[in-house]
C-alpha cells in the first residue's frame, strides 16, 4: 500500500472511530433524557436519539460543506439522511410494539377505572361514527355467546330479547376464559371498528369489532 492509500485508510479509521464515539455519546444522552423524563421505553429513547442525531446531523453537514466543499457534504447528507430514515423506521416499529405492551399489560383494576359500560346503542354509535383515538375507547358490556368463529374471534349476542340481532365480534386473548355456546359473559375491551358478519347470518350486517383484555364468565 502507498503512503496516499495507507493516509486515506488512516483517516478513515480516524473518522470512523469519531463517529463511534458520537453515537455512543448521542445513546447516553438519549437513555439519560429518556428515563429521567419518565419516558423509559426502547421507542423513548430511540426518539430521543433521533432529535438529538438532527441536531448533530445539520450540524455536521455544515461543517463538512465549509471544510470539504459541496461534494463531501452531498456525502454527509446521504450518510445522516440513511441514518435518520433508519431511525424513523425503528421508532414507527417500536411505537406499534410498545402500544401492544401497554395494551397487554392492562390490569382489571385500570379496566375498572377507564372503560365505561355501554349497551348496544352505545358501542355501535363509537365503532361507527367515531374515528381515531375516539374508536379505541376502552368499553365494558356483557351478553351470551352466540357464535365460536375459530379460535381467535366469537360472536357475543347483546340482545335483550331474541332475534334483535345486537351481535357483537370479539376478538379474544390466550388467556381468555374458555366458552362455549349460551355463555354469559362480562367484557372489558377496546372497540376497533366494524366488520361484516354475512357470513354468519342470513342477512348483510356490520357490527361492532372489539379486542378483549378482559373476558369472563358471568
Amino acid at each position: 500500500m502507498n503512503n496516499n492509500g495507507a493516509s486515506k485508510w488512516k483517516k478513515f479509521i480516524e473518522n470512523v472511530k469519531v463517529i463511534v464515539i458520537l453515537e455512543l455519546i448521542i445513546m447516553g444522552i438519549a437513555c439519560f433524557i429518556s428515563i429521567g423524563g419518565e419516558e423509559g421505553s426502547v421507542n423513548g429513547v430511540i426518539t430521543t436519539i433521533f432529535l438529538i442525531h438532527l441536531f448533530f446531523g445539520m450540524y455536521y453537514i455544515m461543517l463538512t460543506f465549509s471544510k470539504s466543499g459541496f461534494g463531501e457534504a452531498m456525502k454527509s447528507i446521504l450518510i445522516q439522511g440513511g441514518l435518520l430514515i433508519g431511525m424513523l423506521m425503528m421508532i414507527a416499529l417500536t411505537n406499534e410494539s410498545s402500544d401492544h405492551t401497554v395494551i397487554d399489560s392492562y390490569s382489571l383494576n385500570f379496566l375498572k377505572n377507564n372503560a365505561i359500560e355501554v349497551d348496544y346503542d352505545k358501542l355501535y354509535h363509537i365503532a361507527f361514527e367515531r374515528y381515531g383515538s375516539q374508536r379505541n375507547q376502552l368499553v365494558k358490556f356483557s351478553g351470551k355467546v352466540f357464535l365460536l368463529d375459530g379460535s381467535d374471534y366469537i360472536l357475543i349476542d347483546m340482545s335483550p330479547e331474541p332475534y334483535k340481532n345486537q351481535v357483537v365480534y370479539v376478538k379474544r386473548k390466550e388467556q381468555d376464559h374458555m366458552v362455549s355456546i349460551n355463555d354469559q359473559v362480562e367484557i372489558y375491551g377496546k372497540v376497533l371498528g366494524t366488520a361484516s358478519v354475512a357470513k354468519h347470518l342470513d342477512k348483510q350486517l356490520n357490527v361492532p369489532v372489539i379486542e378483549s383484555y378482559s373476558l369472563t364468565l358471568r
